[in-house]
């Protein structure tokens, strides 16, 4: 069996908590409920990842994101409340590479394709507003949440576990996946 090992390289301390995000829609052939994948990191290393099924199901992609967006929201306010537990300040920024869920989130309300969206979803554009929360636009091949949401080649699953910086290693101790060189 192989191991999955994080590697966590020497860094400046940091105060910036990075998260990224993806969701398959309808990704569940059976529930056609939505997959969503969130990837925290601070500074270089990851400290956090999930890769769940949504609640519901959602009738666009872009609402699939856009959801994906508010868990990865919730898991940086969780770290950013850890850091400030051990008197450390914390700025989250989201990363997202769905141009709808960025359109969604810095409006006000649902607008008029998303008025069936729960409300409480929209929480997060009232912390983007005031600048709590960041988000920004992360190129699809960069995006390290697609390792939780879809099937991948291994050229690109290898891209995606290098950026995190995990190696895999063989039950025989041979190395699948060397992590990257530091950044």
């Amino acid at each position: 069996a192989p191991r999955y090992v994080l590697v966590f390289r020497w860094q400046k301390p940091t105060s910036k908590i990075k998260g990224t995000t993806d969701a398959s829609h309808a990704g569940c052939i059976r529930t056609r409920k939505s997959t969503t994948c969130v990837v925290v990191r601070l500074g270089n290393h990851m400290v956090q990842d999930l890769s769940e099924t949504q609640g519901t199901v959602r009738l666009s992609s872009g609402e699939a994101e856009y959801a994906g967006l508010v868990r990865g929201a919730q898991e940086g306010l969780y770290v950013k409340n850890l850091l400030r537990f051990f008197g450390r300040l914390g700025e989250i920024e989201l990363e997202t590479d769905s141009s709808s869920a960025i359109g969604t989130v810095r409006r006000l309300g649902p607008g008029k394709r998303l008025r069936h969206v729960e409300t409480e979803f929209f929480f997060l554009q009232g912390l983007v507003r005031e600048g709590i929360i960041k988000v920004t636009k992360v190129k699809g091949h960069d995006n390290v949440a697609d390792l939780g949401t879809k099937h991948l080649a291994w050229p690109r699953m290898l891209h995606l576990l290098r950026m995190l910086a995990v190696r895999i290693i063989a039950a025989h101790g041979a190395t699948l996946v060397p992590a990257a060189t530091a950044q």
